[in-house]
């Protein structure tokens, strides 16, 4: 009895668990909403009470998050333990639930991630400014980001295996199967998190428990397997609930919930008719450039995506500045909002000229464009 007991309250505490943390994830959707940046007020309002740190953020990695986590842990054990004390018996509808809701959830990140990499959103062609970065001052996360997004083939690759097992846990019979290849690719993914400093540590850890708790019912199957003996793996039961409407209604909610994890998945690759993110429209000037001789010592000039100039030096130090262009000049301003003015001349397509007054310096770059596709890393 009391065991019996014991396991109402863990599939209780699971059960909060899980939908308290998909529910105020910190996570940036195509259609769904971002719940989870509603909680950041109220989570910094306690952080304050024992952090004296004005500029922290509630992101998959942060310290924010992580007292969120801790007191998530904390809820759902008191919640599990109040909800048994008034209402003991459990039934199947509980496993059914944290089932569906992790199987559901996992997908859906699954192949968020996936298609993200297969349609190269995720692992982009390497900024011109890294590809010129010696490799000692590359932070290891930057480091394997930059690698990953040299090979499309790769990444490709690195998609398709995240969502077959997508795929797979949409379906009931062959759930437990998506479970297995999912724990695999998480187990990886987790240890490249860990490896290389990438910060969604949390985050993935998560993922990899909901997969986990996928295939734990059949962790005696698979030890069987291993060792020889007979294995009859079914896929779990349906419960009949006692509610005929809903029984009637869940072919029909089931259709709508995968309907609505496509449409999240996909949806954003439609709308713009991209399917390859190394092919979307850059900013005017994108690139790196070989600057000739100068005074300042300027070895190179970048053009960043997220419209940002940058110099490097011929001792490889950088420096960067927001930019703005007005169709004939260049206005940059730096760290101490300082502001200035270059004029841009094109020579050529490859060749251009920037003149004018650089934070008190006199210029006169001329420069020219640089094959970033014919660079040794991309043979």
């Amino acid at each position: 009895m009391k065991s019996a007991f014991l396991t109402v309250i863990l599939q209780r505490f699971l059960l909060i668990f899980v939908l308290g943390f998909i529910l105020t994830l910190p996570f940036k959707y195509y259609f769904f909403p971002n719940i989870g940046q509603f909680l950041q007020p109220i989570v910094s309002s306690f952080a304050g009470l024992f952090i004296e740190n004005e500029s922290l953020i509630y992101h998959s990695e942060g310290v924010l998050m992580q007292i969120w986590v801790m007191l998530l842990l904390v809820i759902s054990l008191l919640g599990s333990v109040i909800w048994s004390f008034f209402k003991p018996d459990s039934g199947v509808y509980l496993l059914f639930w944290i089932n569906r809701i992790s199987a559901y959830f996992l997908a859906l990140m699954l192949l968020i991630y996936g298609l993200n990499k297969i349609f190269k959103y995720q692992f982009y062609f390497p900024e011109p400014n890294l590809l010129f970065t010696p490799l000692g001052q590359l932070s290891p996360d930057i480091l394997f980001w930059s690698s990953m997004g040299t090979s499309h083939s790769y990444s490709i690759f690195a998609g398709v295996i995240e969502v077959i097992p997508a795929v797979l846990l949409l379906f009931r019979k062959t759930r437990i199967l998506g479970a297995f290849i999912a724990f695999g690719v998480l187990l990886n993914v987790l240890m490249l998190n860990v490896g290389f400093g990438i910060t969604v540590k949390i985050f993935s850890s998560f993922l990899l428990l909901l997969s986990l708790m996928l295939i734990f019912p059949y962790l005696k199957h698979f030890v069987h397997f291993f060792m020889g003996k007979e294995v009859r793996l079914q896929p779990e039961p349906i419960p009949t609930l006692k509610n005929e409407r809903f029984n009637r209604f869940y072919p029909l909610m089931k259709g709508l919930v995968i309907g609505l994890i496509l449409f999240e998945s996909l949806g954003m690759y439609f709308e713009g008719s991209y399917f390859n993110g190394d092919q979307q429209p850059k900013p005017f000037m994108h690139g790196a450039y070989e600057v000739q001789p100068n005074q300042q010592g300027i070895q190179r000039l970048f053009f960043h995506k997220d419209n940002y100039f940058i110099t490097q030096s011929f001792a490889d130090e950088f420096r960067d500045y927001s930019l703005a262009w007005n169709g004939t000049k260049l206005m940059l301003t730096n760290q101490n909002k300082e502001k200035a003015e270059l004029d841009l001349t094109t020579i050529n397509t490859d060749k251009f000229e920037l003149t004018g007054v650089f934070f008190g310096d006199s210029v006169d770059w001329k420069f020219n464009r640089i094959d970033l596709e014919g660079l040794a890393i991309f043979e």
